[in-house]
Parts: C-alpha cells; sequence; structure tokens
C-alpha cells in the first residue's frame, strides 16, 4: 500500500453507513483514565495544566506505554449496539505509531 492510499479517507459502502456517520450517533468516548497496580509513571508530570496520566512504560526499546481507562455505561451501551471503535491518534506531522487497544494488562506489544 502507497502512502496516499494509505492517508486516503475511509469509503462508505451503504447509505446506512452514511446515516449513521451524519446523524447524532457519532459521540466522543467519555472514558475515565484509572490508577493501576502495574504503573510506574504518570504523563505529563511536570505540567499542571494538564491532567495527570497514569501509565505503565517499559524500559525496552519499544518503551511501551500502557494506560487503563474506564467506560461510562452509555458508551459500553453504545459500543454494544455499534460494534466500533474510532481511535484518533494526534501525529503533529510525524509517522504513525503503533497502538493496541486490549482488555487486560499486558505491557510486550
Amino acid at each position: 500500500m502507497t502512502r496516499a492510499e494509505s492517508e486516503a479517507p475511509a469509503t462508505r459502502t451503504s447509505s446506512d453507513e452514511l446515516d449513521a456517520w451524519d446523524n447524532d450517533n457519532f459521540r466522543v468516548i467519555n472514558a475515565t483514565w484509572l490508577e493501576f497496580p502495574e504503573q510506574n509513571v504518570v504523563y505529563p508530570k511536570h505540567l499542571r495544566e494538564y491532567k495527570h496520566l497514569p501509565a505503565h512504560r517499559t524500559d525496552d526499546r519499544e518503551s511501551a506505554v500502557t494506560s487503563c481507562w474506564e467506560l461510562s455505561d452509555e458508551d459500553l451501551a453504545e459500543i454494544t449496539r455499534s460494534r466500533r471503535i474510532y481511535v484518533t491518534q494526534l501525529t503533529f506531522r510525524h509517522p504513525l505509531q503503533p497502538i493496541r487497544l486490549a482488555t487486560k494488562f499486558d505491557p510486550q506489544p
């Protein structure tokens, strides 16, 4: 796949998908991050104007960072209904970094 192909917008295949996208069904998940036993770092620790994110960071070459999030009942209902989660990752025009979603803690990618 070329870079242009990977950056191309997803195509919609049905009018149902168009309607679901354009209606009020699209919403931001109201998740809360949690402290968890395996955490060993807080981001951004030195910037008081931001909320602090507890996380676990590995000390290997990948330096994987894992955080723990709790979803609201409303979010769970929406995910169950739609079976979709959209992930937005800010790249600031740098290469996209690998991400992973999981239901249990595993610090190794």
